[in-house]
């Protein structure tokens, strides 16, 4: 919550203000990879099938029908069945698997750790976790696989680096990959280096069935920003565009989406709802000269030193968070430092958290 509360001046004004976030019932993904990133030894995992194993009533069954063949291979034979199992885009599903997170999974844990993962690591049926040691990152991947193995939600994988599973690498069949990732919630984990950058790849086409598009922007090189290129920047484009750049935490691409954010905001003012796909060019040309500009630096990302995952070096004791900010009311520009302090030298270090956003 920001709350700022100023008293009237003479010839000046008075109000206030509170800006709340809501809490979610589900999960939060700004604390899952918060959690995940604070110390040297990562933990990431996600239920196996996990919505396909929750059981729903018959009277929701009766609403996810699905119609199929008795003889698939001849098309013969239509048939209805009735489903009795969750799907992943249901409503309620990752609201359910909170529930069983926390009145079955988080009560069986052993220990105060895994619990942990389970509620704060924990996003729908993904978790995100980090440890200052070895030890207690085998201990808490024993104990959450034994107790989702206990009520039928098996973990599919655990992610690791390879310093702390040296064998991670060949039970994924990543073993011949030059650059080993995992990619989940925006980011990229190098599982050989134990470093992370943003998943970016802004696809310029929508995707078909599931898949990316063919054309994405981070593989363009200078010269395909051409004549044709800009006569096809529409309201549409940018708007994909600004949709794919994701960074919960604004550790990378801060400055990125609110430029892209600035851009579709322009572009609702020279096309309507219903002129989605119309070329800005024919409207604004040298609005889209500058969407040209602005859009030719993004496959630079690709160049962006990689982040070491942990917040806290390792050997070092967190401190604390410190923040500064402007002095908005809704505090727009800010940035964030985590504070730690190694055991054995005494010495305080600093690592960047969030970027001004």
């Amino acid at each position: 919550m920001i709350n700022n509360t100023l008293t009237g001046t003479p010839g000046g004004t008075s109000y206030s203000i509170e800006n709340k976030v809501p809490v979610s019932e589900i999960g939060d993904s700004h604390e899952s990879l918060l959690n995940f990133l604070l110390y040297r030894y990562g933990y990431s995992s996600d239920i196996s099938k996990c919505y396909l194993r929750v059981l729903v009533d018959s009277l929701t069954a009766n609403l996810r029908l699905m119609v199929w063949y008795k003889d698939p291979l001849k098309r013969e034979g239509l048939i209805i069945y009735r489903r009795n199992t969750m799907d992943f885009g249901d409503a309620a599903s990752a609201l359910i698997v909170r529930i069983i997170q926390k009145k079955f999974l988080s009560p069986k844990a052993k220990l105060e750790a895994t619990r942990h993962t389970i509620l704060a690591g924990g996003y729908a049926d993904n978790y995100s976790d980090s440890f200052e040691s070895l030890g207690e990152y085998k201990a808490v991947s024993k104990d959450m696989n034994e107790v989702h193995d206990e009520i039928g939600l098996p973990l599919k994988a655990t992610y690791c680096d390879i310093k702390t599973d040296p064998e991670i690498l060949k039970k994924l069949g990543k073993e011949d990959e030059e650059t080993p990732c995992y990619n989940f919630l925006g980011i990229a984990w190098n599982l050989r280096e134990n470093t992370v950058l943003p998943n970016t790849y802004f696809n310029l086409c929508k995707k078909l069935k599931g898949q990316s598009g063919e054309k994405k922007l981070m593989d363009m090189q200078p010269e395909d920003f051409t004549e044709s290129f800009l006569a096809g920047i529409t309201r549409r484009v940018l708007s994909r565009l600004a949709a794919q750049a994701y960074d919960r935490l604004g550790l990378f691409l801060g400055p990125i989406i609110s430029g892209l954010k600035i851009l579709v905001s322009r572009s609702t003012e020279l096309s309507t709802s219903t002129q989605l796909d119309k070329s800005l060019a024919t409207v604004d040309e040298e609005f889209v000269t500058t969407c040209g500009k602005f859009l030719k630096d993004l496959p630079n990302l690709k160049n962006l030193k990689p982040h070491p995952k942990e917040l806290v070096p390792e050997g070092n004791k967190l401190m604390g968070i410190y923040g500064m900010r402007d002095g908005g009311v809704p505090g727009y520009s800010s940035i964030s430092y985590i504070g730690s302090i190694s055991k054995e030298k005494e010495a305080v270090s600093y690592t960047h958290l969030t970027l001004p956003t």
